[in-house]
């Protein structure tokens, strides 16, 4: 679901794929849109009358993939995770713990080194996200040791 210049909404892609983001979870938070339910009401052929109330101005997210092109087994050593008051439209986030693999196949941004979703102001969303990038740190190593 994205906003046009009109601020209304246009479904453009209801769909479950390898990579994507925390697409479904965001387009709940801020329309109120709960796009599963939308995707098989639409498969079974049913008619859903669409109440859109947008919630939040704006949102965003970061996922961090795993390291799909190492040759060895990679695990997560350390996760620095900056002080989470700092980023008041932090909404959700996911991140690995020390010994998790940190290499493999990406296949869903639920099994990765870190996944963010922001919603809220247009600017403190893009101060968080920056602040997030700039402090955000996992360390992974072919090795171990607790």
């Amino acid at each position: 679901a994205f906003a046009d210049s009109g601020a209304g909404v246009e479904l453009l892609e209801i769909a479950w794929r390898p990579g994507g983001a925390a697409i479904v979870e965001m387009v709940e938070m801020v329309y109120g849109l709960n796009l599963k339910h939308i995707h098989l009401a639409a498969q079974l052929g049913l008619d859903v009358g669409l109440l859109v109330q947008r919630r939040e101005e704006a949102f965003g997210y970061m996922t961090f993939p795993k390291k799909h092109l190492a040759t060895q087994t990679l695990y997560v050593t350390r996760v620095h995770l900056p002080p989470l008051q700092h980023m008041a439209t932090l909404k959700s986030h996911k991140v690995p713990v020390a010994g998790d693999i940190a290499s493999g196949e990406f296949y869903c941004y639920k099994d990765s080194l870190g996944s963010f979703v922001f919603c809220g102001d247009r600017e403190q969303v893009s101060r968080d996200v920056n602040y997030l990038n700039a402090h955000y740190l996992v360390q992974v190593a072919p090795e171990y040791q607790p």
